[in-house]
């Protein structure tokens, strides 16, 4: 897919690995719409000429934010990259908040983001979805199991959507980031 002068939308481009991706496409070329949480850290993308939408995508209200922000524009790439982790404890009750609150950032969200701007995306002669996961929802660890298992979650969710967009111009690509060595 040609990237020049395509709009493109990272989830979580403020920070990390989404800011990474967010530099590399616009170094091709793209036009790139990045979200976050952090205001400091959007204003920071702003002023490298980045569009920016501000929205918390554990929330419905964040995910309406990110979809209205885009709405009406070309957009030809979505980027899920957003994600949180969890302080999940499997006998502790009191843990479930932060469980629900990672699996509706790292789960829930990028399946309704896809679902929502899908037809945008459609209606571009070439366009792409790019769902970030992680090589633990491969090799998971005892230690983040609600994050292991909404990337596993994200990974399967995104080898199905290629399978029914296969006959499509939606392109569906999975970035799996390796895991790290121990140091």
């Amino acid at each position: 897919m040609e990237l020049r002068g395509k709009l493109a939308l990272v989830t979580g481009g403020s920070d990390g690995i989404g800011r990474e991706i967010a530099l590399q496409l616009q170094g091709a070329g793209a036009d790139v719409i990045v979200t976050g949480r952090s205001a400091e850290k959007l204003q920071a993308m702003a002023a490298l000429d980045f569009g920016t939408i501000a929205g918390d995508l554990s929330t419905a209200a964040g995910v309406d934010a990110v979809v209205d922000g885009v709405s009406g524009k070309p957009l030809a790439l979505l980027v899920n990259n957003a994600g949180v982790g969890s302080d999940y404890a499997l006998e502790d009750a009191t843990t479930l908040d932060s469980a629900a609150h990672c699996i509706r950032t790292n789960l829930d969200a990028p399946i309704a983001l896809c679902t929502r701007l899908l037809p945008v995306l459609r209606a571009q002669p070439e366009a792409a979805i790019v769902n970030v996961t992680s090589g633990l929802a491969i090799a998971p660890r005892a230690g983040g199991s609600i994050y292991c298992a909404t990337k596993a979650g994200l990974r399967s969710y995104t080898q199905a959507i290629r399978h029914l967009l296969k006959d499509s111009n939606v392109r569906v690509i999975e970035a799996l980031p390796p895991l790290s060595k121990p140091t």
